[in-house]
């Protein structure tokens, strides 16, 4: 009992200095360190609540040996009592018998009775009474001596009572500094997952912000391409232009050269801005999962095949077929009603929205939500597509 009892203040002694040396300055320069040091932290706890329970387990064998020594105590005193009594109460009825003889001058009842009409002698009346008196001496002695023993028991017993006394209490006083190293702990594991919880969002933040930058200089890296390209096509068209005018003027008869420089408007764009207005028209709808019904419930890909319906378009009902059969655009030409498609997972296009205006779209996000708009996505964007 003692070895356990001193294994256990070495341990609380450990728990406490890892404590010390767990309370760090600053915070943490990455997440990956900050997991790790949470691990430490539950796998300590783990062991401190271990601790807990040996404590808890040797408080207990503690308290049920004082109350058996307390018990011991109880049926040594008893028995001393007991002792005492029988020998007082002998030597009380020797004493009456004795004063009853004297009086009667050994002519009443008793002593001198027991021998009268039996032949017997006076000293044998007396013999009995030495017997007699010797037997009740020699209980007197062996009360002595019993008293004796059961005192030295006594004083051991009392002696065993104070320092198992002692021994619960100083379980009860580690019992409760590992408590506190426990809660120590737990309170600074608290403190690390708010870090970690911290270092998560502004990772977050910071990759959002990255694909933005990402998404904005190829818009503005397409937008400059078709503005070369565009530029050389004029180009060429006027070289083109000049050379047919130089033959013009060697030609006797003069001909008139029609140069193409750019195609009509396509009928897409008017009926992008249908599909626009048919899905505001849903705005506030609850989303619902597999849902295509105006007024009662969309999911992503249903809101965006019943609107371009509206418009004349037939689509599936599938975010990852509406991007396979639709024509893809590149972001710096969408134009309202272009759809934008986003990765649930790698490699597995599970979302669709509908483009409405620079940086705004139109969607059934999730269960919960309702048809909305929101601000463009950046991170997991697959693409676009015109349908």
């Amino acid at each position: 009992m003692l070895k356990s009892v001193t294994l256990g203040l070495v341990g609380v002694t450990v728990i406490a200095t890892a404590v010390l040396s767990f309370a760090r300055s600053g915070t943490a320069d990455s997440i990956s360190s900050e997991k790790a040091y949470a691990a430490q932290l539950a796998s300590q706890i783990q062991r401190e609540n271990n601790e807990i329970s040996e404590l808890n387990e040797q408080w207990d064998q503690a308290q049920i040996k004082l109350q058996q020594i307390n018990s011991q105590i109880a049926t040594n005193t008893a028995a001393v009592d007991k002792a005492e009594h029988s020998v007082n109460s002998d030597l009380s009825s020797l004493r009456n018998e004795a004063v009853v003889e004297y009086m009667s001058g050994g002519s009443t009842s008793g002593i001198a009775e027991m021998f009268a009409g039996s032949g017997t002698t006076q000293s044998d009346a007396q013999e009995y009474q030495n017997l007699e008196g010797g037997d009740v001496q020699s209980m007197i002695d062996a009360l002595h001596v019993n008293e004796q023993t059961l005192s030295v028991q006594r004083g051991q017993l009392n002696s065993a009572k104070s320092q198992q006394r002692s021994l619960v209490a100083k379980l009860a006083s580690q019992k409760t500094q590992a408590q506190q190293v426990e809660q120590q702990l737990q309170s600074t594991l608290s403190q690390v997952r708010g870090r970690i919880a911290t270092l998560v969002h502004q990772a977050q933040v910071a990759a959002e912000e990255a694909q933005q930058r990402a998404f904005e200089k190829k818009v503005q890296e397409e937008r400059a391409a078709a503005l070369a390209a565009q530029e050389q096509a004029e180009a060429e068209a006027a070289a083109q232009a000049a050379a047919q005018q130089a033959v013009q003027q060697q030609q006797t008869t003069p001909t008139t050269t029609t140069v193409t420089t750019g195609a009509a408007p396509s009928g897409n764009d008017a009926q992008g801005e249908e599909a626009v207005h048919a899905a505001e028209t849903q705005l506030g709808v609850p989303y619902v999962w597999g849902g295509s019904t105006p007024g009662v419930g969309f999911d992503c890909s249903g809101l965006t095949m019943w609107s371009w319906e509206q418009a004349g378009v037939s689509l599936p009902h599938s975010a990852a077929d509406q991007m396979q059969v639709t024509t893809p655009v590149a972001l710096a030409d969408l134009q309202p009603g272009d759809l934008l498609f986003y990765y649930d997972s790698p490699g597995y296009v599970g979302h669709v929205t509908m483009y409405v205006g620079p940086g705004t779209m139109i969607q059934a996000e999730e269960t919960g939500t309702n048809v909305m708009y929101t601000s463009i996505w950046y991170q997991n964007l697959a693409g676009a597509g015109q349908p």
